[in-house]
């Protein structure tokens, strides 16, 4: 956000104008729960996850063992010995 200071400026705005309105505790953080009441903010999160995402593209796992209780919704996978597993982003 150093490369852009009006964008970090309106979301300062944002942040304290929830503050000032609430009267929260300024020594408090930005909890999740804060999220849906500031649009800005949270936009702007998402999009720098987006542009600059936490998990490495090239990065991959593997395990020596095999694993049989990888659970997605209702359905149960195996993922065999030294298989190399990598992050979806999207």
């Amino acid at each position: 956000m150093t490369l852009y200071p009006d964008v970090q400026a309106k979301a300062q705005s944002e942040i304290s104008t929830y503050f000032d309105q609430t009267q929260l505790s300024k020594g408090r953080f930005v909890t999740m729960d804060d999220r849906d009441k500031l649009p800005y903010t949270s936009a702007l999160v998402r999009e720098l996850l987006r542009w600059h995402p936490v998990a490495n593209l090239t990065a991959h796992r593997s395990c020596g063992k095999d694993d049989n209780s990888v659970v997605v919704g209702e359905n149960v996978y195996r993922i065999p010995a030294y298989s190399i597993v990598i992050v979806n982003m999207w």
